[in-house]
């Protein structure tokens, strides 16, 4: 490839990526990568690494929704991030990397928390279990004998 077609391919690469982040931004209710496709008229393979590269950015994000593609597979919804009001300005804008970090963060402590919860209910859960376990004699194993070493049932 030439030096200026890897510019001109960069270029594009920008262009969809402008174009499909606007799209999912102005949309209301999100959009799949489906519904970007139909819309810009982009085939899948321009622009599935499209989203790929803004969600990696943090520029678009998955709701956890998911809704029907043309071929009736479930697609996620993409919707813009969530936006900070800035109180000193009165305007909303996009969290910064600080603000993204200590969101991300705690949301990983209440992960943990609930995975600790878990752990203790199923401790708590087995400790009942082996605890309701009647334990059975251990006879042939040394413990019936004498402390002479003879065996009192033979």
């Amino acid at each position: 490839m030439s030096p200026g077609t890897d510019h001109t391919v960069r270029r594009a690469h920008g262009a969809s990526k402008q174009a499909t982040t606007r799209h999912v931004h102005g949309c209301g209710g999100g959009a799949t990568c489906w519904e970007v496709e139909q819309a810009l008229k982009l085939s899948h393979q321009t622009a599935s690494p499209r989203i790929w590269e803004l969600k990696r950015l943090g520029l678009v994000v998955a709701t956890g929704a998911r809704r029907k593609t043309g071929s009736g597979r479930g697609a996620e919804v993409l919707v813009a991030p969530r936006v900070v009001v800035d109180a000193a300005v009165g305007a909303a804008r996009a969290p910064t990397l600080r603000e993204r970090v200590r969101e991300l963060e705690a949301a990983l402590a209440d992960r943990d928390r609930a995975i600790a919860r878990l752990q203790m209910q199923l401790a708590l859960r087995d400790r009942k279990r082996v605890v309701g376990v009647r334990q059975m004699p251990l006879r042939g194993l040394g413990r019936d004998r004498d402390p002479e070493g003879e065996d009192p049932e033979g």
